[in-house]
Parts: C-alpha cells; sequence; structure tokens
C-alpha cells in the first residue's frame, strides 16, 4: 500500500542526509557547511532554470524538448537541497512555514 509522505518523515530525511554528507565530505565548519549548501542550492536552480527555458523553447532549437519530468525533478532537487541548507542553519522549517503562512493569510491586496 503507497502511503502519501508526511512532513515529519521528510524532515527525518534531510536530518539523515545532511548527516551523511557530513560524513562522507567531513565536518570543516558551519560556516564552510552553510557555504557548500549555498553555492549547491545555486548549482540546482542553474539546472531547474536551464530545464525551464528548454521546456519552453527559449534555448537552441536543438536543445529544445518539452520533458515536464526532467523539469519536475529539478524542482525536488532544489527544495531538498534547500531543506538540508535549513538543516546546516538551524531553520527551524516547521515552525517558519507556519509563521509565514500566518503572515501571509495576512496580507492584505
Amino acid at each position: 500500500m503507497n502511503q502519501d509522505l508526511t512532513f515529519d518523515e521528510l524532515l527525518e530525511f534531510i536530518k539523515w542526509e545532511n548527516g551523511r554528507v557530513i560524513e562522507r565530505d567531513g565536518f570543516v565548519s558551519k560556516r564552510e557547511d552553510i557555504l557548500s549548501g549555498v553555492v549547491k542550492l545555486s548549482e540546482e536552480l542553474g539546472e531547474l532554470s536551464n530545464e525551464i527555458l528548454i521546456n519552453l523553447g527559449l534555448c537552441r532549437p536543438d536543445k529544445f524538448r518539452e520533458n515536464k519530468k526532467e523539469m519536475d525533478k529539478e524542482v525536488i532537487d532544489c527544495l531538498l537541497v534547500l531543506l538540508i541548507l535549513a538543516e546546516r542553519m538551524g531553520v527551524d522549517v516547521k515552525q517558519g512555514l507556519k509563521d509565514k503562512m500566518e503572515i501571509i493569510k495576512n496580507r492584505k491586496y
């Protein structure tokens, strides 16, 4: 039976994966771990941007293709890398999202 992923399961995965990366690469300093996370996020955003341009046909004709699956994959890569960065920075993602959602709900347009 296929169960939906809970947000808590996602955050547990993020903690686990962050630990694996630190174990693989070694912990140098919090500052360098955060900086490497920002660089990785920039890389992933670049890949997402490239997929968006390709899917919209805003690229060289030989690169054009409609492949939403690749674009979806890049969105998820960005999300995971951003959550790992938040973990490294000690951000309480659940509380931060609740707080931000409340701010957004109360905006007057």
